[in-house]
């Protein structure tokens, strides 16, 4: 878990500029605790189970 929260750092510190976020991760347990740990960064964060559900939420 401190890899994943070590990565989410280096994520939002390259994403500063961007405020909405696609996450897209399988384990309901550690996308809820990125989607608290992003909106409590000012990020509006759309989220997705898997890739298939990402690219229906990704415009064409």
């Amino acid at each position: 878990m401190k890899e994943r929260i070590a990565c989410l750092s280096k994520i939002i510190e390259r994403l500063a500029m961007n405020n909405k976020i696609l996450l897209v991760e399988d384990s309901e347990f550690f996308r809820a605790a990125l989607k608290s740990t992003l909106e409590s960064n000012n990020y509006e964060v759309l989220e997705a189970p898997n890739g298939k559900a990402a690219r229906d939420i990704i415009p064409t």
